[in-house]
């Protein structure tokens, strides 16, 4: 970071680094208890002394009713708990085994009866501790026994996020837009964009910023705890994303000695053949998969109530015979045929590339014309089976916790995951035996806490974190070997549907982050109002291998004229020419390294005042900078001021524009919670509530816009040749690679750049409902759920096409990331749980929404897609 040039950041940064031992408060992934206390006449006990002891850990945390009889205490660590009630003139009241879930509060009510002796009344927490009478945020929390031994097949719990209201699971296998989205398992939260959620690991940063989602992906099944998903109008202290705040509350070493053994089976020799697989081909046995994932946690005392550890391994080993993609190909007549006319050096390059696949000629049989006086090759459907593929991943955790008196705790924790795939049919699908890549790498976080307790109203928590990832996307090992590594990638159009040839130009890339995370903060709680001020400061450095398409590509399409018929895209690719758009050529040059950082700083206020022992208010302001990636280039940016055709714009200084930091990411949020006292028949005496919601939310800005930028025109050289009409370009003449060079920078290719003033997308929530207690222990939720996106990122053309000629003729295709985007979701959601034992909990939920994006992160005037 160039501290000269962002020198109002730096001070900044230093005064927040200078201050935060006295006004900041982390993120964090312990837990509240919260309620208040009454006599038997509901009256309010004020200076009720209240004591909440850890079952698990013999930590002991205290504090006092205040004048309205109501308390808090902060920052428990996740866990079961004995709280104790109790004031001179009225029986003791102990309320056992009350759960306390990360990042959420929990709610224990004391309802005290007077007595002259010290009698003791002892109760087990009711079901009502699940309704949430102190803000009005909604979300959920994923238990242990539902990570445990729900069947859910990526092993990664943020999948069961599906289980809760308002989530959906996002379109599959639609192109690069849909499965390139983020990292990890994507979903979609009341109608916001999977790249609007926040992936935190014990209240710590776990993002993905070069593409979103996770960068750490928890899929050890012994590490989990619990998760906690806040999924509307969520407080201050939470941010870094309009949709959803995921917290991985990881395990930690108790009192008691506990481990784990296991061992999942995936067997294909076990499955049921699917249903539409019987329809569409049928098949009398599954493709063979084996999936072997096994490991072990142990848990327990150095010394009772004062030192633990905790540790998990797990290994994942699966092999199985992938059955590939369906396209077509030259049957055995075809391929004679195609031989006749050699030496022709694209038959001699299509024959070698596709090796001994032939289609059997049993389906989708066509003829198509070769222009060459009627001459034709026969081509048919051809099924890729049986594609030996490997996965290996080992996954292990250690913590250690030391917990010295009742005032101070310090965590420490190491999380590394490594993972293989080879051949890569998750990021490359389509590949060709010959032309197959893999991916790896490792993803790991270093965690420190130290959580110390000034005295009853007053709670300081220090945080570090360090997390790095380092994937590649490469080529394995015999597509490295292959003579054909070298080649162009080579595209066919839909009228013959044959397979790409050559490496997939995407690959290969990667990229290595590097993320600390200091976050320092205190909680004071005076009167009736608990006061936190807090932020994180995060430093990212980012190293991104980018796939510059060194190689080239030629996309071949059908157009123009042989023998009056339109020319098949397998006739222009014989005679090299790539036939009308979307016929492209295009090729790279440059340094695939990009390296760039930014700091990333988030202060924020927040105040839960108790105006009664029934009526709770939540304010609270946010801010977040996220810094400018993008002026690490040479060529940052597109002042979009310049209009649509770029009327006067100059080459390449056109795109010299820097990036402006966003300054103005306010975020204010309210919450309300009401519980009546007034119609008990109908309403219950403490079991319901009236709560209400509303924040402005901010997206973050990922590495691969940037990428995007810095492998286009000019910052590297190259770029695209869009066919214009009719035959379209000939690809070994003038007007093909060798127009394309790597000294001179062409206006005329395809550029991909970002707007120079492109801000954090914004996301308003809000949200108003009612929690009710129903008799068999059930708890009812009924909300009405919105938000509205605006600002979202969008791809724009900024020199489109008319009639095949460009609005600018001086300038080629113009593309163009902004924030042209805008989103509404408005829904009905209804959830019903019951925590029916400590092995067995029900949950039910309904959405009924209407949503609209008019973007959805696609380019809007041209076709075009990317996967950035």
């Amino acid at each position: 970071m160039n501290f000269r040039k962002n020198l109002p950041q730096a001070i900044l940064f230093v005064f927040l680094a200078a201050i935060m031992p006295i006004i900041l408060h982390a993120q964090t992934s312990n837990g509240t208890i919260a309620g208040s206390v009454v006599d038997p006449t509901g009256a309010v006990v004020p200076k009720a002394d209240v004591k909440a002891v850890g079952t698990q850990f013999g930590a002991v945390h205290e504090t006092q009713a205040d004048s309205a009889g109501t308390y808090r205490l902060e920052s428990l660590q996740p866990g079961i708990y004995d709280v104790t009630i109790a004031v001179t003139g009225f029986a003791k009241l102990l309320v056992s085994d009350v759960t306390v879930s990360g990042s959420v509060t929990t709610t224990v009510n004391g309802k005290l009866q007077i007595s002259a002796t010290q009698e003791t009344v002892e109760v087990n927490a009711p079901a009502a501790e699940i309704i949430d009478t102190q803000s009005g945020q909604l979300g959920g929390t994923i238990s242990n026994q539902e990570v445990t031994q729900l069947p859910y097949s990526s092993l990664n719990p943020a999948e069961l996020a599906l289980t809760l209201p308002g989530v959906h699971d996002t379109p599959q296998g639609q192109g690069a837009v849909n499965t390139y989205l983020t990292n990890g398992f994507a979903f979609s939260v009341n109608g916001t964009r999977p790249r609007a959620n926040n992936f935190l690991v014990d209240g710590q940063d776990d993002n993905d910023y070069g593409i979103t989602g996770q960068a750490y992906q928890p899929t050890n099944v012994g590490d989990i705890q619990e998760v906690t998903i806040l999924t509307n109008a969520y407080s201050a202290e939470f941010g870094r994303g309009g949709g959803s705040v995921t917290n991985y509350i990881f395990k930690s070493g108790t009192n008691h000695f506990h481990g784990d053994l296991w061992e999942i089976n995936r067997n294909s020799a076990l499955a049921a053949i699917p249903a539409q697989d019987q329809v569409s081909n049928p098949i009398t046995k599954n493709p063979y998969d084996n999936e072997n994932t096994f490991g072990f946690d142990v848990g327990g005392p150095v010394k009772k109530d004062s030192l633990f550890f905790f540790g998990a391994a797990q290994w994942d080993r699966e092999s199985q015979s992938v059955t590939g993609p369906l396209f077509k190909l030259p049957t055995a007549a075809g391929i004679a045929t195609l031989k006749t006319l050699l030496p022709n050096p694209n038959i001699s390059l299509f024959l070698s590339s596709i090796g001994n696949l032939v289609s059997p000629g049993t389906s989708g049989l066509q003829n198509v014309d070769l222009g060459l006086g009627g001459e034709t090759v026969q081509i048919g459907y051809f099924q890729v089976l049986n594609v030996p593929t490997y996965s290996n991943a080992v996954d292990w955790n250690v913590r250690v916790d030391w917990r010295d008196g009742n005032n101070d705790t310090v965590t420490w924790s190491y999380i590394r995951d490594s993972q293989t795939l080879t051949p890569d049919n998750f990021a490359n699908p389509n590949a060709l035996p010959n032309f197959q890549t893999q991916q790896g790498g490792p993803s790991q976080i270093f965690r420190f806490q130290w959580v110390h307790t000034i005295s009853p109203r007053m709670v300081n928590e220090l945080r570090f974190s360090y997390t790095n990832i380092d994937f590649t996307f490469g080529l394995t090992p015999a597509t490295a070997a292959n003579p054909l590594s070298t080649t162009p990638w080579i595209e066919f159009g839909s009228d013959i549907n044959f397979p790409s040839i050559g490496i997939d130009s995407n690959f290969p890339q990667g990229r290595a982050h590097k993320t600390f995370q200091v976050q320092d903060g205190l909680t004071s709680s005076f009167g009736r109002h608990t006061m936190k001020l807090g932020a994180d400061i995060t430093v990212l450095r980012v190293h991104d291998i980018l796939p510059l398409n060194t190689r080239g590509t030629v996309e071949y399409s059908f157009g123009g004229t042989c023998g009056g018929v339109t020319c098949s895209s397998l006739a222009n690719f014989i005679a090299n020419y790539t036939g009308k758009s979307p016929g492209t050529v295009s090729k790279g040059f440059g340094n695939p390294n990009l390296n760039t950082s930014t700091i990333m700083y988030a202060p924020y206020i927040e105040d839960t005042w108790r105006i009664k022992d029934n009526l709770t208010l939540d304010l609270g302001l946010r801010y977040e900078y996220w810094g400018a990636l993008a002026n690490a280039l040479q060529y940052p940016a597109l002042n979009l001021n310049i209009g649509f055709g770029v009327p006067g714009g100059v080459f390449p200084d056109l795109y010299s524009a820097r990036q402006v930091p966003d300054k103005k990411n306010f975020a204010p949020r309210v919450g309300l919670a009401y519980t009546p006292h007034l119609g008990r028949f109908l309403l219950g005496e403490n079991k319901t509530v009236f709560r209400a919601g509303y924040g402005i939310f901010y997206d973050g800005l990922f590495s691969n816009i940037v990428d995007n930028s810095d492998e286009s025109q000019p910052n590297t050289l190259g770029g695209s040749i869009p066919a214009p009409t009719g035959r379209g370009v000939i690809v070994s003449g003038p007007l093909g690679f060798p127009s394309i060079t790597s000294t001179t920078a062409n206006p005329m290719l395809t550029i991909d750049t970002m707007a120079s003033n492109l801000h954090n997308p914004m996301t308003q929530q809000w949200n108003a409902n009612i929690q009710r207690e129903l008799p068999l222990g059930l708890v009812m939720t009924l909300a009405y759920v919105g938000t509205r996106g605006e600002h979202l990122f969008a791809n724009q053309d900024f020199n489109p096409q008319v009639n095949y000629s460009f609005t600018n003729p001086n300038f080629g295709e113009i593309a163009v990331r902004n924030n042209a985007g805008d989103s509404r979701y408005d829904s009905g959601q209804v959830e019903v749980e019951r925590k029916i034992s400590s092995a067995l909990f029900l949950r039910a939920s309904y959405t009924y929404s209407k949503f609209m994006d008019d973007a959805s992160e696609i380019f809007t005037t041209t076709g075009l897609s990317s996967y950035a």
